[in-house]
């Protein structure tokens, strides 16, 4: 029997108490390690200087401090986020490092050009000491080649996955209970995410205001924001005349979205830019009809399951929100099979294959 292959992943970025994209990344991959790679020993670590967060990751516990030159012995280490130590080169192990996405090279205006400058340096850095680089999207590791084209080490495309257990169109008995809690009593639109200006949240308030049908429906914007959110976006809701609609829960638990998914009269994704756009995949799961912008990866995550509309143009998602009430039976039940189907492929079982695979590939002699 061939020996086992040590990994030591660096798992800081998850040691957070709210799960976001990244979040839901590490913990789930983790697991699926655990479950489907058994040539592969996981060794759980956390950078020393988050060490006060390892509490978040008591589920993989024991987790090791990771310290300068130390190893464990393992034969790879893997960066979950994009810190990838200097102090590891000529250790003696492969390093790899999973790039969420490259925002701040593709679409800087989005952020603060102080952190796009630090974090397109961070980035640079680390391809540099990267043996081996783990992507979501073929449309990542292609920008990624025209970025870096000097970088001449192995890209692994593997893109996330769904607990379809959890994620599934079969309605539960809790469901509507559930979304009566969080303040929504009447038919809803639905949008996942934190309402950062990427996810074009102004978009979807000026496009679902100039649907022809919407006003019978709630418009539930679901994600982390703070009071300046709020007030902008109650402000622009009251000047295109649907404040009423506007429901803002804030962060729900994962625990929540299926059932949230499950009862939407449409989900609308209508960010600019996404490294991958895990609730597209989720909602699909559940059977919502699915709205989304063709930029970044979004078309190839979403596929010939979703409508498309332009992240700047909230007439063209208005158009598409009134195809969506206005569809026949037959042809909601069209879409709603295919988005089931389309959805099926991404599982954490194949993102773990995947990542196994290319662990066996770079620790090879």
């Amino acid at each position: 029997m061939a020996a086992r292959i040590r990994v030591v992943l660096d798992m800081t970025s998850a040691a957070k108490p709210q799960r976001g994209g990244i979040q839901n990344y590490i913990h789930n991959l983790v697991r699926a390690l655990g479950k489907h790679a058994p040539d592969i020993e996981i060794v759980p670590g956390i950078r020393a200087s988050h060490s006060r967060d390892r509490a978040h990751l008591a589920e993989f516990a024991p987790v090791r401090t990771l310290l300068p030159f130390r190893t464990f012995g393992a034969r790879v280490h893997h960066a979950l986020g994009i810190k990838l130590p200097w102090s590891l080169m000529g250790r003696g192990c492969r390093r790899i490092v999973t790039i969420h996405d490259l925002g701040v090279f593709d679409a800087p205006e989005l952020y603060d050009p102080e952190w796009v400058r630090r974090r397109r340096r961070r980035i640079a850095q680390t391809v540099r000491r990267a043996h081996g680089i783990i992507v979501y999207t073929n449309h990542t590791r292609d920008r990624l080649q025209r970025i870096f084209p000097r970088y001449r080490h192995a890209i692994a495309v593997t893109p996330l996955g769904v607990d379809h257990a959890r994620f599934s169109a079969q309605p539960e008995a809790e469901d509507e209970k559930t979304v009566a809690q969080l303040g929504i009593n009447r038919p809803y639109v639905l949008a996942v995410g934190a309402l950062a200006e990427r996810k074009q949240p102004m978009t979807l308030v000026r496009g679902f205001a100039a649907s022809a049908h919407a006003h019978r429906h709630a418009l539930v914007l679901v994600g982390k924001v703070v009071d300046a959110q709020v007030w902008a976006l109650s402000a622009a809701a009251r000047d295109a005349g649907i404040e009423t609609n506007l429901v803002l829960p804030g962060y729900v638990p994962d625990s929540v979205l299926p059932a949230l998914y499950r009862r939407a009269h449409a989900f609308v994704f209508a960010s600019k830019y996404e490294g991958f756009g895990l609730p597209i995949v989720e909602a699909l799961a559940c059977g919502a009809p699915v709205l989304t912008t063709n930029t970044s990866c979004l078309g190839e995550v979403a596929g010939d399951a979703a409508r498309y509309f332009s992240h700047d143009d909230p007439q063209s998602l208005a158009a598409e929100l009134d195809k969506v009430f206005t569809a026949d039976r037959g042809e909601a039940r069209e879409r709603r099979e295919r988005g089931i189907a389309w959805s099926a492929q991404f599982t954490w079982k194949r993102t773990a294959e995947l990542t196994a695979e290319f662990y066996r590939s770079e620790s090879r002699p």
